[in-house]
């Protein structure tokens, strides 16, 4: 899972209506190993928003590699977004940690001083999980939604992500707006949102190859855009539960252009580039790459006429009033 990064702008209206889910995105070589072990703690260990706390317990020599690690790093190095990232997945890892400690135990809440009296190394500071949430993370973002992405090891908590979180992964711009939802999932390569922006309720973004959503474009409700998808042919197997070496995902960048407009219940597929001030009707399908200005509609889609440029003279003077 990754993190929603705004651009830096103080004019900015961002407004996210709903908690996005989202994944990971490759991060600099030195923090490569840290995000590899924990990704692979959390996929191998974490099953429906649960942790296999008997399984690490027998084979534990990740997750001690991995606060190692942790009580290595200055936080201090880190910039924002690799602060926030490494801070959650430190957090959790420790809490995992220390359960799997005393494991097995019944409560995380009838252990006196779990979060507050245990302490733990990070770079040269000694610090409780307490004060790693209450302090060091929320004492620097002031976001509600980090609580999400927090696990307590308790029934009643938010289920556990079986995915690392990843800085960087998603970028939006100014005066955008995601409605309730929508799953935005990074993936390797990630999400970039311009500015003035809506994605309407229901929508699906996955960014595995790639997506690039350019200023003034939009989705209707329940659009998807697919930058990677299954081999359906029957040539290998399908679906994220099975190994890479058994599938053959494709993969591709999506391009919105400016001024793009996408009706309700589209599919766009891998590898499209949509032009500027495309238009494409409700119910269509998007397989191929679609010339700027033209109006779209169909499975596959296809231009039914050229589409007019009077929205950007109106674009020009709504940007001087800003």
């Amino acid at each position: 899972m990754g993190l929603l990064q705004p651009h830096k702008n103080h004019h900015m209206k961002t407004y996210f209506i709903v908690l996005l889910l989202v994944s990971s995105l490759v991060v600099n070589a030195q923090d490569k190993e840290f995000y590899t072990k924990v990704d692979h703690i959390m996929s191998t260990y974490v099953h429906h928003g649960r942790v296999d706390y008997s399984a690490i317990k027998a084979n534990p020599t990740e997750l001690n590699q991995i606060v190692a690690i942790i009580k290595k790093t200055d936080l201090k190095t880190l910039s924002d977004q690799q602060f926030e990232a490494f801070v959650i997945n430190a957090y959790n890892m420790l809490v995992i940690y220390n359960v799997v400690q005393g494991y097995p135990i019944e409560s995380v809440i009838k252990e006196k001083g779990f979060f507050s009296d245990k302490s733990f190394s990070i770079g040269k500071v000694v610090l409780s999980l307490d004060d790693l949430e209450k302090k060091i993370l929320f004492g620097k973002f002031k976001d509600s939604r980090l609580h999400l992405a927090l696990s307590c090891a308790a029934i009643g908590c938010p289920p556990l992500s079986n995915t690392v979180y990843m800085p960087e992964s998603i970028v939006v711009g100014d005066n955008v707006r995601i409605d309730d939802y929508c799953c935005l999932v990074a993936g390797k390569k990630g999400i970039t949102i311009g500015s003035n922006i809506h994605i309407a309720f229901h929508c699906i973004i996955i960014g595995n190859g790639g997506v690039f959503l350019e200023d003034f474009s939009g989705l209707s409700s329940r659009c998807s855009i697919y930058s990677a998808t299954d081999d359906y042919s029957g040539k290998t197997l399908t679906n994220p539960t099975v190994p890479e070496k058994y599938k053959n995902v494709v993969e591709g960048e999506v391009h919105l252009g400016r001024h793009a407009i996408i009706g309700t219940n589209t599919t766009i597929l891998p590898n499209v580039d949509i032009g500027e001030g495309c238009s494409v009707g409700a119910n269509s399908l998007v397989n191929k790459n679609l010339e700027p200005w033209g109006i779209y509609f169909g499975s596959p889609a296809k231009k039914i006429k050229e589409r007019r440029k009077d929205l950007l003279v109106l674009e020009q003077e709504y940007l001087k009033e800003q």
